[in-house]
């Protein structure tokens, strides 16, 4: 005759928050990310696996028991997640020398977080038309920005875009092109 008994349980358990913790601190060597993630799950499943097994021969009974035991933890850690740009645009388009440029930029970030919305003169992001700072929605916020320019300035103009956060960038997009024509 055989008997087997099987039981699932979650624990909390001190050594598997250990192993919750390592996890995290692997995700912080891994991207540089210091701040707090957004989401930390940790799951511990332990298993019990019981087995009776009873052996009759005349004159003796043997009865064996057999346990195993089997933990499982998964950690699944979600970090926070830079903003996005939505959109760029520029208007009005064209712009006359010397009048005001205003820049409308879109940026979403799923956490809500405040952010600089830089408009860039060039790719790596090093001189600026403008910058404005907010708190974004997951859905996005629009910020605008404006540049006056100068008299002397006239042609077709790249500019790109960009969001940071905390450490966390949006990577610079673009280009667009400013559009810039005589009075």
């Amino acid at each position: 005759m055989k008997y087997s008994y099987r039981k699932n349980q979650q624990k909390s358990n001190p050594i598997y928050l250990i192993g919750a913790a390592l996890a995290l601190i692997a995700y912080v060597l891994l991207t540089g990310d210091t701040q707090t993630p957004a989401t930390t799950t940790t799951t511990t499943l332990e298993t019990t696996t019981t087995s009776i097994t009873t052996t009759t021969t005349t004159p003796t009974t043997t009865i064996e028991i057999s346990t195993t035991t089997t933990t499982s933890t998964t950690t699944t850690i979600t970090g926070n997640q830079p903003p996005q740009i939505i959109s760029a645009s520029q208007k009005p388009n064209p712009v006359k020398v010397g009048k005001t440029a205003t820049f409308n930029i879109a940026v979403a970030d799923a956490e809500s977080e405040f952010v600089t919305v830089s408009v860039c003169k060039n790719a790596n992001c090093t001189g600026r038309y403008c910058s404005v700072q907010g708190n974004t929605k997951p859905n996005g916020t629009a910020f605008s920005c404006t540049y006056d320019l100068p008299i002397t300035t006239k042609g077709s103009f790249d500019y790109w875009v960009k969001a940071d956060e905390a450490g966390r960038s949006s990577g610079i997009i673009g280009p667009f092109t400013l559009n810039v024509t005589s009075l």
